[in-house]
């Protein structure tokens, strides 16, 4: 009755074929060797006296044949066909039943419940393959011996149209009663759904789909098919932050798996159930969960399983900054997974690893891994996971301040995720893009990728992504001085992170709160907040955290001459970096204590503390925080006196800065050496210094330090003009009166 066409466009298209189907012979038929009974021999004469009426005709000019004679394809016709010969809309619906068969089955071949590896398999089946005999296949057909459908595990996962199918195999067909009415229409068959949902966001018609499934799981009784619709709508529900609903979801699929003793479903539930704990921060609940799901994978040889449960536990101890415990469970899974040439999962490890080398500031081995899983993705032609790969590679080279091959490749990122309409991955991209700019201080072109992205992790309900933006956004117009504006989009974070139980949103909300509170001179504020984020911190055992919300606090401290204080913190801060291998941290908590040295006129514990920082960030590559480490080296050797060492760290400075286009830091830096030039009575080369400053400032608008550097300009012609009076010898005494102010 009918077949399939596949257009140019990759469209299929229904066709009438009437018996234009050829089949292989098997070399081995199952009922070859069973004895013909009267009624089969009777049947074997029709069928001989049908297919021998076929006529076939060859078209030289269209390279085509056409085949006539009876209007219909034995296994594909409906048992009335048969009876009377008579076609009409029932036994066109029956054949479409067994279309539905043949192609649109979509099942989960993998234990993952992650999005990224739900695969399409087609049955590859046509109607009674195992069947060889067409009297066979006509008794079977006129018995309604037909596939049990709701039964076959290829096809549970999409019950709407397994429900399709047994409506239009109804074998007691009266004129017009064989109709698709008890269900209703769906577009998108359950597999593709809840593919489809991670990439659009399109979680309420998942959400229902599942819920559906379930329902039609309680009326046939079907435990199994429950649990795996109970198991998605956990995955659902994680990854839209109701985390409390995945749990309770998750937690029944693993009932129901473990009574009826489907160990893989309850390994499964198990799983998802860790990766609910490890967002919450419930981080030995979660490493509990995934050892038991690795376990039972393992038990019953499911390798996939049990990789994908050791990725969960690297996760889950990455988020604890345990690396080693980390890199040891990344690198089995990733052992397994090449083991089992799963080339994909083996790449996907590789990031996973790439994502905790850059926590560890190894840039060199995140860039490396992050290649190869992208080559990985890019060779079997998985192009999501390729874009992931350009994402992992731009976070990379972003710490390195490699800003323009960091733009590079969330840009190429981004493109692979809108042609794809991967709304979630496209709007991670525009995130990293936001960072990227608002590090060079292109704050425009920051401000405009966090509303993008912003705008579709909330059209998609992803309520963490949409945190994560405001967070972003927030961050730029705090670089702006536009604070209120930043305090609102903080708050507005915050209350999400806080509402959808992500602790370490939460408290890095806080924490960039305290930033913006503390540059508004509100330290009572920004004390309390950072405080508050360094509590959560430690509580949920977020070791990175923690050291960060000590080292901002202090920052805060540093600027309001509270000493002891502010040494303590970054001492205490730069313990926890190096306990956790945190090189970058260390280097940030030795440069503010550096400064701190310097503010109490220790200028020796001052240069020995900042050589250390400047060496640290040499290693991690950040160009950035070198010229940060150098222009302060040369501030401090600059009030002691060692103008030619000051001169020669803020040239290097100004090098580093270059090389990131970062014009405000070049700009502060040309500032610090013209006023080590003036001191030094070089006026000609103070003014050129001062002047390029002047020029930076006025490009990027910021008035502040403009007028800053006018005042240093008028400075510099002021001593130029009692120099040629010969009043050269005043010079000193003014300087060292306001050496402080400038």
């Amino acid at each position: 009755m009918f077949n399939i066409l596949v257009n140019s466009e990759y469209r299929a298209v229904i066709t009438d074929f009437g018996s234009a189907r050829a089949r292989p012979q098997s070399d081995t038929q199952k009922e070859s060797d069973q004895p013909n009974t009267p009624q089969t021999e009777a049947i074997e004469r029709t069928v001989t006296e049908v297919v021998s009426a076929l006529k076939a005709a060859f078209d030289e000019d269209t390279n085509t044949i056409t085949l006539t004679g009876p209007g219909w394809s034995l296994r594909w016709t409906a048992p009335e066909v048969l009876d009377d010969g008579m076609q009409n809309l029932p036994s066109d619906i029956w054949a479409l039943g067994w279309i539905c068969w043949e192609v649109c089955t979509l099942c989960i071949t993998t234990t993952s419940t992650h999005p990224s590896h739900m695969d399409k398999i087609f049955t590859g089946k046509i109607p009674f393959e195992e069947l060889d005999r067409e009297g066979t296949i006509i008794i079977h057909t006129i018995e309604g011996k037909l596939p049990s459908v709701r039964e076959n595990p290829q096809l549970r996962h999409v019950l709407h149209l397994c429900s399709i199918m047994s409506d239009c195999w109804l074998v007691h067909c009266e004129t017009g009663n064989r109709k698709i009415s008890t269900v209703k229409p769906v577009k998108k068959h359950t597999g593709t759904l809840y593919k489809n949902s991670s990439a659009t966001g399109n979680w309420l018609n998942a959400e229902l789909h599942y819920r559906e499934a379930c329902d039609i799981a309680m009326r046939t009784q079907n435990g199994a098919v429950k649990g795996d619709a109970l198991q998605r709508l956990g995955d659902i529900y994680r990854m839209r932050g109701s985390q409390k609903e995945a749990e309770k979801a998750y937690l029944e699929a693993h009932a129901i798996h473990s009574r009826i003793g489907n160990d893989q479903g309850a390994g499964n539930a198990l799983f998802g159930l860790g990766g609910t704990y490890q967002f919450q921060s419930r981080n030995s609940e979660a490493e509990k969960a995934l050892k038991e799901a690795h376990a039972i994978h393992f038990r019953i040889g499911d390798d996939l399983g049990a990789a994908n449960a050791l990725r969960g536990l690297g996760d889950t101890y990455r988020q604890q900054s345990r690396y080693s415990e980390a890199e040891k469970a990344y690198l089995e899974a990733h052992a397994i997974n090449s083991r089992v040439e799963n080339d994909v999962g083996a790449a996907n490890m590789l990031g996973s690893l790439g994502e905790m080398y850059l926590k560890q500031s190894h840039n060199s081995e995140a860039e490396r891994v992050f290649l190869e899983a992208h080559a990985i993705h890019s060779r079997v032609g998985n192009d999501l996971g390729a874009a992931n790969a350009l994402v992992g590679l731009g976070g990379t080279y972003r710490r390195q301040s490699r800003n323009s091959e960091a733009e590079t490749k969330f840009l190429e990122a981004h493109a692979i995720y809108s042609r794809l309409g991967h709304h979630l991955g496209a709007a991670n991209a525009l995130a990293g893009l936001g960072e990227t700019y608002r590090r060079q201080s292109r704050n425009s072109e920051a401000e405009k990728a966090y509303l993008e992205a912003h705008a579709i992790h909330s059209r998609i309900d992803e309520d963490l992504g949409a945190a994560n933006a405001l967070v972003g956004l927030g961050e730029t117009y705090r670089s702006q001085s536009r604070h209120s504006e930043a305090e609102k989009a903080l708050l507005e974070a915050h209350a999400i992170y806080s509402r959808i139980g992500n602790d370490i949103g939460a408290a890095n909300a806080l924490h960039a709160l305290g930033v913006t509170f503390r540059l508004q001179s509100r330290s009572g504020e920004a004390e309390k907040a950072h405080l508050e984020a360094h509590a959560i911190h430690s509580r949920i055992g977020h070791y990175l955290g923690a050291a960060n919300a000590l080292a901002s606090l202090g920052e805060m401290y540093r600027r309001q001459s509270r000493n002891s204080e502010a040494e303590k913190a970054y001492l205490e801060a730069h313990a926890l970096y190096s306990r956790i291998g945190d090189n970058h941290g260390a280097a940030r908590a030795l440069h503010g204590l550096g400064r701190e040295y310097l503010s109490q006129s220790r200028t020796n514990d001052a240069e020995e503390t900042l050589l250390r920082a400047h060496k640290l960030y040499t290693s991690v590559g950040d160009q950035l925080a070198i010229g940060d480490t150098l222009s302060s080296l040369g501030f401090a050797l600059h009030r002691i006196g060692r103008h030619s060492e000051a001169a020669a760290h803020c040239l290097d400075a100004n090098a580093a800065y270059q090389r990131i286009d970062n014009h405000r830091k070049t700009a502060n830096t040309s500032l610090l050496l013209g006023q080590i030039l003036l001191t030094q009575g070089q006026h000609e080369e103070a003014k050129n210094k001062t002047k390029e400053a002047i020029a930076i400032y006025m490009s990027i608008g910021d008035d502040e330090d403009k007028e800053a550097s006018f005042t240093q300009l008028s400075l510099i012609h002021y001593f130029e003009w009692l120099a040629e009076r010969g009043r050269g010898a005043e010079i000193p005494t003014i300087m060292k009166a306001i050496g402080d102010q400038l």
